[in-house]
This record gives C-alpha cells, sequence and structure tokens, in this order.
C-alpha cells in the first residue's frame, strides 16, 4: 500500500497548503515605487542607489546561478561540496569587470569541517504497515547524523525533548519521535529548542535513532546532531511524522528499519571579500561597514532563494555602487560568505581571523538572508530586542529599514534578531547588525497574509532546503522590494557623517 493512501486526508490538506504557497500564485503587488518621497518627518528622500537596484537586473544574477546549479558536474546544487566554487568565481568576476575600475576581490582560504553520507540512508515502515520512504522528499539525513543499522525497532514519540525529564517514560532501545516545532500537550505550549539539545538527551535516555518531524510539507533543515553523536538522526517530513504520530494515538506501536552512514569530512573554501580602492574611492574616515550575503546552499537544490537572492542582490548593489559612489563617508566592504549552512562557518571564521585592530575599525554589519520567498513578508531584524551590547545601534539600523518602507507605503514588521544568519558572529563580539529576510520555513499566519498578501497557514517558503528552490521559486516583487531597502540602508549608512555617534544614539 501506497504512504499517501494511508494517509491520504491528511496528505491532501497537507499538499493544498504547501502546493499554494509554492506557487505564490496570490501575492499581493503593493504598487509602483516613486523615485522621489516623503518621510513621516515630511524630510525628502533620494536614493540614486535604490532607484539603480532593480528586481530584472537582481534576476539576471539568479538566472546565471541557476545555470550553475544545473551544470552536470554540480548535481543540482551551489553547496561547498559542488557549485558554490563557480558561484563565487562568478560574483568575484562581476565585481572586478565594474566600469571604471573594478573591486578588489580578496578569497579567504579556510577549511570546513562538515559531514556526508557516503551511501543514501535509507529508512522504511516494516508494521503496521510496511513501505519505503524517500530520501529528500520524506526524510533527510542530518549533519554529523551518527551511524546504524536497525531493523524492526519500535518508535517511541517524545513531547518536547528539550529537556530530560521529557524522556522519563521513554523505553531505551526504541527510536524517538519529536516534532521539531512547538508541541502542545495539556493546554501548555512546549518550547522548541536546537536540535543538537534533542538528540542528546535521545541519545542519553537509550534511543538508537532519532526521527524530528516537521510542520505542513517542509523537511527538517541540515545540522542538529551534537559533535560526537553515534546514533543515527534522520529528519521527517510532516506527513510521515504525522502518520507515525497518529498510529501511536490509537495505541498502535509502528516498526522501522533503517541505514544511515555519517561520516565527519574537511572541504576547502573560501570567503570572498570586496571593496574598493580606499585610496581611489576616498572614504572619509577609517570606519567600516560590512555588507554580506552567504553564497553557499544546501547539497539538495540549487539554493536560489536560499541564498543566491541575498548573494544577488548585494552583487547588483556593489556594482551600482561601485558606479554612483567613487567617494563615500565611510569604507564599505561586501563580502560573501561559505559554508552558513554548515553553521556560519565562513562568517565566524572572517570574525576570528580579524585583528584587534580591524574589529576596532568595523562600524557595523549588514546580512541579506534569503530575500525572495514565494510566500513572502518583509522582514527586518529586530535590533530593539537583540543582546543588550549591540541593541542600540541595531535598533537604529533597524528604524532606518523601517523608514524606508514606511516612505514608500510598504509594509514591513520585525522579524527574530536570533543569530540564526551571519550577523551572528559580529553581535557576538559586540558589533551591531541589521539586516533583511523574507522568510523561511515559519508559518504566514492570518495578519501577514493581509499585510502582505499570499498564503496564510502556508510556509513563507516551501521549497526552503529542497531541491524545488529554484528560479521559479522567487518572487520579483519581494526582490525588488526588499533590494532597494537594502540599497538605500547602505547608501545611507556609508555616507552618514559621525557614524558611531549616530548608532551609539538613543534619538
Amino acid at each position: 500500500m501506497s504512504f499517501s493512501l494511508l494517509g491520504l486526508a491528511l496528505c491532501a490538506l497537507l499538499a493544498f497548503a504547501a502546493g499554494g504557497a509554492s506557487a505564490a500564485a496570490p501575492i499581493v503587488h503593493d504598487g509602483p515605487i516613486p523615485a522621489t518621497y516623503q518621510t513621516a518627518a515630511t524630510a525628502p528622500i533620494n536614493s540614486p542607489l535604490a532607484d539603480a537596484v532593480t528586481a530584472e537586473g537582481i534576476m539576471k544574477h539568479l538566472q546565471t546561478f541557476q545555470r550553475i546549479a544545473m551544470r552536470p558536474q554540480n548535481k543540482g546544487s551551489r553547496s561547498i561540496y559542488n557549485g558554490y566554487d563557480d558561484s563565487l568565481d562568478y560574483v568575484a568576476e562581476q565585481l572586478r569587470s565594474v566600469s571604471g575600475g573594478g573591486y578588489s576581490v580578496v578569497y579567504q582560504p579556510m577549511v570546513a569541517h562538515v559531514s556526508e553520507y557516503p551511501e543514501p540512508p535509507t529508512l522504511s515502515v516494516t508494521y503496521p504497515h510496511q513501505f519505503d520512504l524517500a530520501l529528500n522528499d520524506d526524510f533527510v539525513g542530518f549533519n554529523f547524523g551518527g551511524s546504524g543499522n536497525l531493523e524492526d525497532v519500535p518508535v517511541a514519540l517524545v513531547l518536547g525533548g528539550c529537556n530530560a525529564s521529557d524522556f522519563e517514560d521513554f523505553v531505551p532501545g526504541s527510536v524517538a519521535l519529536i516534532n521539531r516545532h512547538v508541541h502542545v500537550a495539556a493546554g501548555d505550549q512546549i518550547p522548541t529548542c536546537p536540535y543538537r539539545d534533542r538528540v542528546g538527551h535521545a541519545t542519553a535516555a537509550g534511543a538508537t535513532a532519532v526521527l524530528m518531524y516537521n510542520p505542513l510539507d517542509l523537511l527538517p533543515t541540515l545540522g542538529g546532531a551534537p559533535a560526537g553523536t553515534t546514533i543515527p538522526s534522520l529528519g521527517l517530513n510532516s506527513a510521515s511524522g504525522a502518520y507515525l504520530v497518529e498510529l501511536l494515538a490509537a495505541g498502535v506501536t509502528p516498526r522501522i528499519n533503517l541505514s544511515a552512514h555519517c561520516r565527519a569530512i574537511d572541504v576547502g573554501t573560501n570567503n570572498a571579500i570586496a571593496e574598493l580602492d580606499p585610496s581611489r574611492t576616498g572614504a572619509m574616515t577609517n570606519r567600516t561597514i560590512i555588507v554580506g550575503a552567504h553564497a553557499d546552499g544546501v547539497p539538495n537544490g540549487p539554493g536560489i532563494n536560499d541564498n543566491a537572492s541575498g548573494t544577488a542582490v548585494v552583487l547588483e548593489i556593489a556594482r551600482q555602487f561601485a558606479r554612483l559612489h567613487r567617494r563615500t563617508v565611510n569604507h564599505v566592504k561586501f563580502a560573501f560568505w561559505s559554508a552558513e549552512e554548515w553553521g556560519l562557518l565562513g562568517s565566524k571564521h572572517y570574525v576570528d581571523s580579524l585583528t584587534t585592530d580591524e574589529r576596532a575599525d568595523i562600524a557595523l554589519n549588514l546580512n541579506f538572508d534569503m530575500l525572495g520567498s514565494a510566500n513572502f513578508i518583509r522582514g527586518v531584524y529586530d535590533g530593539r530586542n537583540g543582546p543588550d551590547a549591540v541593541r542600540t545601534g541595531s535598533g537604529k539600523i533597524q528604524g532606518l529599514f523601517e523608514q524606508w518602507f514606511e516612505s514608500q507605503g510598504l509594509a514591513s514588521e520585525p522579524t527574530p534578531f536570533n543569530g540564526r544568519s551571519d550577523y551572528g558572529p559580529f553581535i557576538d563580539i559586540g558589533i551591531p547588525a541589521g539586516g533583511l529576510a523574507a522568510g523561511a520555513e515559519e508559518i504566514k499566519t492570518v495578519d501577514q497574509a493581509r499585510k502582505f498578501g499570499g498564503v496564510a497557514f502556508a510556509s513563507l517558503d516551501t521549497c526552503y532546503h529542497r531541491a524545488c528552490d529554484d528560479i521559479d521559486n522567487i518572487s520579483r516583487q519581494a526582490i525588488g522590494d526588499l533590494g532597494r531597502a537594502a540599497a538605500y540602508v547602505i547608501e545611507t549608512l556609508a555616507n552618514m557623517p559621525d557614524l558611531d555617534l549616530w548608532l551609539n544614539s538613543e534619538n
């Protein structure tokens, strides 16, 4: 019996929600964007850089990244295993060839400590029905996910999994089935936590493997097992997880076969840092703005929204910036990070490599990650609720993005400022940061659908970390709106006198 027949009603509902967002049909267009406008304070703002950055220009880069992923040797991906190097070379060529004198682009070498599955993992249900689950459709393997072969092993549901006490009734030798997000039990919400915490607690409780499942039709993202994990750790999509949960709720204990062998490897890779010659651009201070986006994707897809979209926006802004701003008050470096998908490794390497003086020169970081989500929001990093050491400056950057959107008559909202992307290593050392995001696996609320259009109760990006994250997964509306906002903020900060005073001012 096929899996789709076993859970027909549930799967139909999930497919409807996911399919609607994937097509991105009901995205609302908010109207044309004027070149000059009035802010709430009635002060006119003119942004030549924002005017120069267009959705069409950004899309040309995205089309190239799509072609790079589809090269036979890259196997449909732009991960650090294959298509990343070609992507970085394209970025460097585009920046070096800017008319009037291009950028100096420096590759910063590093070694990424990652993992791989030499043989594809397998997973099947043996009781009460027998069927195989499909790799990359029904399940994925976690980074550093451990190894093992299991035959006809029982599955046990664990609510939460964030605390050792959640495993008090767990039967050693079973496979732990855990929801990635929030469980609701007896009216109480159990908060989510990193994969590694749950896998660690499951291992200590005697689990033989961990199956983590996600809401709606998404597969859990890469990365989650703690260092030294020995038990297999796999991620299920929602339909597979819900099928097992329904069996357990009915008093039936499902059993599975599983085979997974994950090993650690080292991959040589590079960040790319681009800057115009300071002696030619004539930056008037030594204050440096780092504008960054990660240029790698996950192995199982082209990674066009995550994060060719951010890469393309930063690339197009850099090209137009060189044409318009040969002389600025503050120095701007454009960074393209490697191995973000493996735990922000590229940006961490860059920050860790800075000298004391180099750290002191950096005034702020701007980060752009996933700007073209089909079921988008206009998310502004919520710096006002950031760590104490960077809250004031990050909040000021947040306000600058919000000022742009408000002046354009475009809705925006704060999005979590939790260190999940490449700004994390900067705020960890006290450098304020800001940026934009159109959304990943989060579920769009009714209120967000009213504000931004799109499909409520569906993920902001239903192709997040999947093979369908291709050129058709991009909203031109989102990429244009967020790209222009990014351009305005970069231009404003690059030309701001007394940048440190502004960042540290409460007003």
